[in-house]
C-alpha cells in the first residue's frame, strides 16, 4: 500500500485546479497498483523482492503548527507539520541518507541488491522535500510551559488538564508510549490530590 506515498502528492497541495487534477490522477495510480498486486500473484512476489530502508529523525528540530480556523467545532484545525523545516533537520536528513546508502553499498548487503529504485543521488534532495512523512507520534502541540502548566493544567481555563503526548516539550528519542502512560499516572495523581485538597 506504500509503493505510491502521499508525499508525491505534496506538490500538488494548492487549491489550483491543475493541483486537484494531478491529485486525482496520482490516486488512481495508486488504486491500479494496488489492484494489480491484488490479482498478480507474479508482481505481488516480485515486490516481495523489494528492501526499504527508512531515516528518521528521533529528535527533531523542525517545529510545526497547529491552528483553530474556526469557532465551529466541526471545522478540522489547519495543520502544519513543517517536514524539515530547519537547516539541521535537512542536514541530519542527508547524513542518514548518506549513511543507508554506505550500508546498502556493503558486502554482504550489496551482494542482494541489483538496482536502486530511488533513481540515485541526483534525486535525494527531491525524495526528501516530498516523501518525508510523520513516523504518527506528533508531540508538543499543547506543550509545558506555553499551553499547559506542571500540573498539566490549561493556562486561563479552570478544571481542564491535558495528559497526552501534546504536553511534552521536546520529543523523546523513541515511541512516546511510556512518555504518556507516565503522563496520565502523573495527571491521575494531581486529579486525587486535588480532591482531597477540597474535602
Amino acid at each position: 500500500s506504500d509503493i505510491m506515498p502521499f508525499g508525491l502528492l505534496a506538490p500538488f497541495t494548492s487549491p489550483s485546479c491543475g493541483s486537484c487534477v494531478m491529485r486525482c490522477i496520482a490516486r488512481v495510480l495508486a488504486f491500479l497498483v494496488k489492484v494489480l498486486l491484488a490479482c498478480l500473484p507474479c508482481l505481488r512476489r516480485q515486490c516481495y523482492r523489494v528492501v526499504g530502508l527508512n531515516v528518521c529523525l528521533v529528535r527533531p528540530t523542525s517545529v510545526g503548527r497547529v491552528v483553530i480556523r474556526s469557532s465551529n467545532p466541526s471545522v478540522p484545525p489547519a495543520i502544519d507539520p513543517n517536514f524539515l523545516g530547519s537547516e539541521e533537520d535537512q542536514r541530519f536528513m542527508k547524513k542518514g541518507i548518506e549513511t543507508v546508502r554506505r550500508l546498502l553499498a556493503a558486502t554482504p548487503l550489496s551482494e542482494f541488491v541489483s538496482s536502486d529504485l530511488s533513481l540515485g543521488t541526483r534525486l535525494d534532495d527531491v525524495n526528501a522535500k516530498y516523501n518525508t512523512s510523520s513516523y504518527y507520534h506528533p508531540t508538543g502541540t499543547c506543550c509545558m510551559g506555553k499551553c499547559v502548566d506542571t500540573d498539566l493544567r490549561i493556562f486561563g481555563i479552570e478544571n481542564l488538564r491535558v495528559a497526552d503526548a501534546s504536553v511534552l516539550p521536546v520529543h523523546p528519542r523513541v515511541g512516546p508510549a511510556a512518555a504518556c502512560l507516565v503522563i496520565g499516572t502523573r495527571c491521575a495523581e494531581l486529579l486525587i490530590q486535588t480532591a482531597q485538597e477540597r474535602v
